[in-house]
């Protein structure tokens, strides 16, 4: 064995290379607190913990013989929990945060990753022990099968005696009896003369008597010697790693699998894009640029980047006053002017750094404790599945009846809607005429119209709820990249891990009083 190497690394790198196909699909969104995220680590933490002692425990002298599923389970776990904390977990913007709950939820989970690595070490050892076990036993058995290979060679080089003619003979002083004699027979080969024979042409070495018919029937006649069963600890070749879903803390449990008859991604996203268009043609949604985007300014204090957040919620807040809707020159200025100021303002209050992203739950808090939005004018919040029609039908439900219990309400509504790392405003308005329109304001450059120009903050206009649940199924399908599709082909939607979904909304909706 080449000097570093250890007798599991074969193993090892198996339930590595298996691994880490399912940890690159792990994506983590800055717009959801990281407070879950530690939650969802500690649950890994856990479960890894339970097996590391339950192995410990079972066997203290010879954990050669542990069970080798349970070693690998105990493995990938420990390996999960180490790479998400260690890898993943930082991506996220509050990762560095300087408040001290922060603080110590990021202390506490390097001094746990760095013991989890220490008893992955002695996992380690211990599937060295079951691998250099699983060789005793794999040499001693390919020694056994040789010997029998070479104890039924012998046995055809030595063929019974064949039997001798009958006699009489007188003998002095005593009756006459017949007596059988066997002839003399050459002396069967030395284990040397047979290895020497072995390596010639391949003949018998030669005796002087040849068998006759029963002997040749006896030999031919031989019974089959079975082979021993294999050894109990399987070799590395042959283990197979979990199949283990993050978070999953019974590893039997499976993945929940898409229905049946679901379409494809590839056709949704085609599907509503024809909608779109055809809602487009029929000026049944309409699309107006605005003349800035978050980000464009540069200069200290004027930078928006990254500032999605809080664009939307003042964008809400001055939809929902008195008047009519908000016009364009005002979204422009908050953008440009508004935002950048209370973006610094709660990411110093957070002790957040340089652009992070910060989460709508602690920009909700801001604007009610400064009074810029009030608790009485929230609706509800809704969240779940984008692509799912019940998940969508509460929010358009929220949209329509406003503080109102059931029908439309006459009233203004404003929410706020995070879905993949961005927040968008949905606004629920009338014209002066008094007529109902639903809008989409995207902070973000895009260039939405046909042709060449500028990209800049969109404006979508729909003239029905219909129209608006077409957008937003649009404008999350322009969103899903080729392993998102991939993923949700694949895999149904599962509440207890929606945090990695990319499918996963949410949004707060306020109401004009």
């Amino acid at each position: 064995m080449p000097a570093g190497r250890r007798p599991s690394d074969a193993r090892r790198t198996k339930l590595k290379s298996t691994e880490s196909s399912g940890m690159d699909n792990i994506r983590i969104s800055n717009i959801c607190p990281i407070d879950r995220y530690y939650k969802v680590s500690n649950k890994v933490l856990d479960t890894f913990e339970e097996k590391f002692d339950e192995i410990a425990q079972s066997n203290t002298n010879t954990h050669e013989h542990a069970d080798p599923r349970l070693l690998d389970d105990a493995y990938i776990y420990g390996r999960r929990y180490a790479v998400f904390v260690s890898q993943v977990l930082p991506k996220h913007d509050y990762f560095e945060s300087t408040v001290p709950k922060y603080v110590n939820l990021r202390n506490m989970s390097i001094i746990q990753c760095k013991k989890v690595i220490e008893k992955m070490e002695i996992i380690a050892d211990w599937m060295d022990m079951q691998e250099l076990e699983a060789a005793r036993l794999r040499k001693v058995e390919e020694q056994k099968r040789q010997d029998e290979d070479l104890q039924r060679k012998l046995e055809k080089l030595m063929p019974k005696a064949p039997v001798g003619q009958v006699r009489e003979k007188e003998k002095s002083n005593s009756s006459s009896s017949a007596v059988s004699v066997v002839p003399e027979v050459a002396p069967p080969p030395t284990f040397e003369e047979f290895l020497e024979n072995e390596g010639t042409s391949g003949e018998s070495p030669v005796v002087t008597i040849q068998p006759d018919d029963d002997t040749i029937s006896a030999i031919t006649e031989m019974p089959h010697i079975p082979l021993p069963p294999p050894p109990t600890v399987p070799p590395a070749s042959i283990i197979k790693p979990p199949s283990l879903d993050w978070g999953s803390v019974d590893p039997s449990a499976s993945s929940l699998k898409p229905p049946e008859d679901a379409m494809p991604m590839i056709e949704v996203i085609a599907m509503y894009t024809r909608k779109f268009e055809s809602l487009k043609q029929n000026r049944m949604i309409s699309i107006h640029n605005l003349g800035t985007h978050q980000g464009r300014l540069k200069e200290p204090g004027k930078d928006s980047t990254n500032g999605c957040t809080v664009i939307s919620a003042l964008v809400a807040q001055n939809h929902l006053k008195p008047g009519p809707a908000i016009p364009n020159s005002q979204i422009e200025s908050v953008i440009d002017i508004d935002a950048p100021p209370i973006l610094r303002k709660v990411r110093v209050k957070l002790g957040l750094t340089g652009d992070a992203l910060i989460i709508p739950s602690d920009v909700n808090d801001y604007f009610v404790d400064n009074n810029m939005l009030r608790q009485d004018q929230f609706v509800g919040v809704c969240g779940g599945n984008i692509m799912d029609e019940e998940h969508m039908g509460e929010l358009l439900k929220l949209m329509q009846c406003g503080l109102e219990q059931k029908g439309v309400s006459d009233k203004k509504v404003a929410a706020t809607f995070f879905f993949h790392e961005h927040v968008i405003c949905i606004l629920k308005t009338f014209t002066l005429k008094g007529e109902l329109r639903y809008e989409l304001v995207d902070s973000m450059p895009r260039n939405m119209k046909p042709g060449p120009g500028p990209a800049s903050a969109v404006r979508v206009r729909c003239l029905d709820i219909e129209g608006l649940q077409v957008l937003l199924s649009w404008y999350a399908c322009s969103r899903f990249s080729d392993s998102n599709c991939d993923f949700i082909d694949q895999h149904g939607w599962d509440e207890n891990n929606c945090d990695f979904d990319p499918r996963v909304f949410q949004a707060f909706v306020w109401s004009e009083l």
